[in-house]
């Protein structure tokens, strides 16, 4: 009995894994919320985050660098704005290599399939060479190297790593503002507060808010826009701006003791030129430059003598 040959085959593992390697690409803007919804028993219904099918585009412009075309070999191609298309079956992404005549470029584009992004998301494998590149290429995409500025980012690849890091950085950052919010003194709070347009009194009955009160709105404000209430946190001019303001308020800076100048009242010292500014808004961003200057560390010293 003849023996059976073993042939011994080499498989790339890695190359094998690439090529069943599954891409997900996921829409980029989500639904907008429609409020609260809610079964005929009143249990909630969490409203659907994409809609359920939405279509992908098979043409798409792009910017090309200049460079090597990446789907004939040896062709190289000037740097501009070039059409691509996906339909199944194709050798090049470039509309200027693919067939002319209209009747096939259509039988072509009719007989490939219809491609949707599901409940928002779209799944590619590795195998799928062309649409792959596709879809990484294409201005639809956000984060497509070759993206023409003005096209609408339709998409992205989904990263999942990414996107944890990413969300685990966001919660860092809402943490921190809650620490501000919780922990900041109470004058620096009512400052930070009044800049934030958290109003400091009761608006029904005019009667000003306890520092307990106050503070629960501020955190609030922390939560619900937290990168603003951080950046805003630490901007010193805000500190300044309002003793600015109240300088303003009490007379304690004039506008009009000597024309065209912002002075001290009391002795007439001029702090800057004000001319061709006529509205409060105008004049107080004018002395908050000044505070900004070399010329204005003695302003500065004086508004922090009169108001800390």
């Amino acid at each position: 009995m003849a023996k059976t040959k073993q042939v011994e085959i080499d498989v790339d593992e890695q190359a094998l894994a690439d090529i069943n390697r599954k891409y997900v690409y996921v829409l980029a803007m989500k639904n907008e919320p429609r409020g609260r919804v809610f079964t005929e028993d009143g249990r909630p219904i969490k409203d659907p985050e994409y809609p359920p099918r939405r279509n992908l585009l098979l043409r798409s412009s792009i910017v090309w660098p200049g460079g090597n075309d990446p789907f004939t070999e040896g062709k190289v191609r000037k740097k501009g704005k070039y059409l691509i298309r996906f339909y199944d079956g194709c050798s090049t992404l470039f509309v200027d290599d693919q067939p002319r005549d209209k009747e096939s470029i259509d039988q072509l584009v009719k007989s490939t399939r219809e491609l949707y992004f599901i409940n928002g998301y779209l799944e590619v494998y590795g195998y799928d060479t062309m649409l792959k590149a596709y879809m990484d290429m294409a201005s639809w995409n956000g984060e497509s190297p070759f993206r023409i500025a003005t096209a609408q980012g339709i998409y992205q690849m989904l990263d999942v790593e990414k996107s944890l890091l990413e969300e685990d950085a966001r919660i860092d950052r809402i943490e921190l503002a809650m620490k501000y919010a919780k922990e900041a003194p109470e004058k620096k709070m009512r400052v930070h507060a009044r800049f934030l347009n958290i109003a400091d009194v009761d608006l029904k009955t005019s009667f000003p808010l306890s520092e307990k009160a106050l503070r629960a709105d501020y955190r609030k404000e922390a939560m619900r826009d937290h990168e603003n209430f951080i950046k805003t946190y630490n901007d010193k001019t805000i500190q300044l701006r309002s003793w600015i303001e109240k300088s303003l308020d009490n007379g304690e800076i004039s506008t009009s003791l000597i024309p065209n100048k912002a002075v001290w009242k009391a002795k007439g010292v001029e702090i800057c030129d004000i001319s061709g500014l006529t509205s409060r808004e105008g004049i107080l961003n004018r002395l908050i430059e000044v505070t900004q200057t070399e010329a204005g560390i003695e302003f500065v010293d004086i508004l922090k003598a009169i108001h800390e």
